[in-house]
């Protein structure tokens, strides 16, 4: 067993919970795609982790700055339309959530 290796699992995992304490498994697989595929789209997310149109898009909108039911989103990710199809949004990180993109990484290189 590599406890090094869990350690450093236990770390990313308390970072999400900084975010909120009860960040859902697929919010927090869909900022980490987001964050390795910046400019990514829904159907990207879709693909990239197996999950329905529904889920991905639900979970993107909660990264956010509003989420589908009108609360506010975490500001994490933002829309932007895409150039080359004006019916495709493309995700990217907000400065918010590039710095905890950084931190992430930091942990998993530590």
């Amino acid at each position: 067993m590599n406890i090094k290796a869990l350690n450093k699992l236990l770390l990313v995992i308390e970072e999400f919970r900084k975010i909120d304490p009860q960040l859902p498994q697929q919010m927090a697989a869909v900022l980490i795609y987001v964050c390795g595929h910046n400019g990514c789209s829904v159907k990207d997310i879709e693909n990239g982790l197996g999950m329905s149109q529904s889920s991905a898009s639900r979970n993107a909108a909660a990264l956010s700055s509003t989420h589908r039911s009108g609360k506010n989103g975490f500001e994490l990710i933002q829309e932007q339309t895409d150039f080359e199809d004006a019916r495709r949004k493309l995700l990217f990180l907000t400065p918010q959530g590039k710095r905890i993109a950084e931190t992430l990484s930091h942990l998993m290189e530590s």
